[in-house]
């Protein structure tokens, strides 16, 4: 990276923690773009929380207590490890977020520190694996609850969840504790203890969004830790009573053989208004694949505009103004997920692609703090938080290899995959004529067929 470049985004990061608007001018001079910062702390603290909060709290909870050997005690100490692990992560971000300023978030920070090979394989990680594999997940989370209203004494089938998951992809284009929370004898296995946190962490995916608005909030350098100090503190208690309250309705072994922990908590808590939750649930993993499937366009913006993506991918709907290619790709690449013989292995596949891009961006983080020490950073923690935060990353990646070697070693060798594609589809500009009329050939009838064009202007 050049050193005027550098300068470049020191100032940014200056400008950006002193307060000021940014804008782009057009070739003429005028305005066309100003970014008004509007985001206080109470914004702060309801983006995180509502980024959190999702579907995770309804299906890992089985899942945690499988890793943790049905220990009741073991399994709350997982919960409350995800929210300190998860609160020092945004923490972390919260430096990155205020000191690269840049959008596409991880893609950022880790192109601008190892360059365009490494900014690639993070694109190619969210394209192929995070996203799609996310998108499916919740799809399936729907697909459970909603056919618990239909299947009330009986397991779901398999193939209608998957084929109802796969609409729900299509559509958006008086109790006294019987448990005691004891530690069970048998400890959970170091391996076990990852898995267990895999799939706490899941449900606590969205604790590092805040970073990617800090060019519209108010002070970021003030209110973005302010927002992490308080909204992952109410997460985490949030998640562990919703547990302690499973555990109290639910035996360990009601809730590790149930493929709905809260319709199984509502069928004996609220009796014959228990249909109620399952419609809550599934009302509410169908507004969050929504929400997945909208906000995926802007990734593949990014890599089209950096050209390392088909341009095509982020071409707009003439009529909808929607990134329509982009939303059809990421849900052809979902509904392939969806044929994985479990949700486990799902889980698995999407946490170490997660825990991969943000152990990375952390790498990068420290990079950037030896190689640009003159960089402005208005947020800064000493370096024993993100090197412990890097530790765990890395037990977090290096332990489900061996223990979980399918869906961790598939996801691996994905991530691997990228590197030739790279080299071919990104660093060889001499390309034969004959592939680049192919190519243009290709663009025109994705444009005929689903009436999209390029943008007229680019986002900043």
């Amino acid at each position: 990276m050049s050193s005027k470049k550098g300068n470049n985004k020191a100032e940014a990061a200056k400008a950006n923690a002193d307060g000021s608007t940014a804008s782009d001018k057009d070739g003429n001079g005028s305005q066309t773009i100003e970014l008004k910062r509007e985001i206080g702390l109470i914004s702060g603290i309801n983006i995180i929380i509502g980024c959190i909060i999702g579907s995770g709290i309804f299906l890992t909870p089985t899942g945690v207590l499988k890793h943790c050997e049905g220990s009741i005690g073991f399994s709350l100490i997982a919960w409350s490890l995800g929210g300190i692990v998860s609160m020092v992560g945004a923490l972390c971000y919260a430096e990155l977020g205020t000191t690269i300023t840049e959008s596409g978030g991880d893609y950022a920070y880790i192109k601008i520190a190892f360059g365009n090979l490494a900014g690639f394989l993070q694109l190619w990680i969210n394209v192929m694996i995070i996203r799609p594999t996310a998108q499916a997940v919740v799809s399936l989370i729907f697909a459970r609850y909603a056919l618990k209203l239909a299947y009330i004494s009986c397991d779901v089938p398999l193939w209608p969840s998957r084929l109802l998951a796969a609409c729900c992809l299509r559509k958006v284009e008086n109790i006294l504790p019987e448990n005691t929370f004891d530690f069970s004898e048998k400890l959970p296995t170091v391996g076990g203890t990852a898995m267990a946190l895999y799939n706490s962490l899941f449900a606590y995916a969205g604790w590092n969004f805040l970073n990617f608005v800090t060019e519209e909030m108010k002070e970021p350098h003030k209110n973005l830790p302010r927002a992490i100090y308080l909204s992952l503190p109410i997460v985490t208690i949030v998640y562990v009573l919703a547990n302690l309250a499973y555990f109290i309705v639910l035996s360990p072994y009601e809730i590790s053989t149930t493929e709905a922990v809260a319709v199984s908590f509502a069928e004996k808590y609220y009796g014959v208004f228990a249909f109620v939750m399952p419609l809550a649930v599934s009302m509410s993993c169908f507004g969050a694949v929504n929400g997945l499937l909208f906000t995926s366009g802007r990734i593949f913006f990014v890599g089209a505009r950096e050209k390392q993506l088909p341009a095509f991918l982020s071409y707009i709907s003439v009529k909808r103004k929607t990134p329509m290619p982009a939303m059809v790709f990421t849900c052809l690449l979902s509904l392939l997920m969806l044929l994985s013989d479990s949700i486990w292995t799902l889980v698995d596949y999407i946490s170490f692609a997660q825990w991969f891009s943000v152990g990375a961006s952390i790498l990068a983080m420290l990079y950037l703090r030896r190689k640009h020490p003159e960089w402005p950073r208005p947020i800064r923690f000493h370096w024993i938080v993100p090197v412990t935060f890097l530790l765990f990353c890395f037990y977090l990646l290096v332990v489900p290899l061996y223990t979980e070697p399918k869906g961790t070693g598939l996801c691996l060798l994905m991530v691997l995959s990228g590197i030739p594609v790279y080299f071919v589809c990104v660093a060889w500009k001499s390309k034969p004529a004959a592939f680049e009329r192919q190519q243009e050939r290709f663009t025109r009838l994705v444009q005929k067929f689903m009436l999209v064009a390029p943008s007229d202007t680019h986002e900043s």
